[in-house]
């Protein structure tokens, strides 16, 4: 099946929160310039990807994925709540200067003396009905740490972790500016994550911005 464009959901969200915004071609521009952003959705059987990209100056893109459970609108559905879970109002605080205090926590970061404003989203986590999801009590200081011992060469960096089990088969991902960061995946593989029957999935999103 073709890849979807479906911008409209993401201006149904920028109304929502009160940012102003203009359409070029596929992208949504907000306050009339970059960052800008875009979704696509991409349907499978019985469910689909729910792609964003962010367009910032320079021309890179950051890249977030999200499934989606169900086919067509219910399938697109689901995979929006997902974004909204994980990575929507980490873009809203970093880029377009609206902040939710209960969504992202703004800190003050030192990589290797140079400072950033870390934004830092909620976990977002997934599971099937009665299953608990584990998270590590270490997860976060183990992933500040790794980041913190990054070089970092752009104004603008961002990372993305993702832990998923089924019945105990665990999947790693971890992303540094949608590159494999494979440092992030070994912090993520010396944490001591449950195993409980069913499934069950852990996903962070952190925008850094120098100073």
């Amino acid at each position: 099946m073709e890849p979807l464009d479906i911008k409209e959901y993401i201006c149904e969200l920028l109304q929502g929160h009160d940012v102003p915004f203009h359409i070029e071609n596929e992208w949504v521009v907000p306050y009339g310039e970059l960052p800008a952003i875009r979704s696509t959705w991409f349907q499978k059987e019985t469910s689909g990807v729910f792609e964003v990209e962010v367009l910032l100056d320079g021309g890179r893109i950051i890249n977030e994925c999200f499934s989606g459970v169900g086919v067509s609108k219910e399938g697109i559905l689901n995979g929006l709540e997902n974004f909204c879970a994980n990575s929507f109002h980490v873009l809203l605080s970093s880029f377009w200067n609206k902040h939710d205090p209960n969504q992202v926590e703004i800190e003050n970061w030192s990589l290797h003396g140079i400072h950033y404003k870390a934004y830092i989203g909620n976990l977002g986590t997934r599971a099937t009905e009665g299953v608990e999801v584990s998270v590590p009590k270490a997860l976060f200081e183990s992933l500040e740490k790794a980041i913190k011992n990054e070089v970092l060469a752009s104004e603008i960096s961002w990372f993305r972790v993702f832990f998923g089990s089924v019945s105990g088969e665990f999947t790693f991902e971890a992303l540094k500016e949608n590159e494999v960061w494979e440092k992030g995946i070994s912090m993520l593989r010396e944490l001591p994550w449950g195993k409980p029957e069913g499934y069950y999935s852990v996903r962070q999103f952190i925008v850094l911005r120098k100073v």
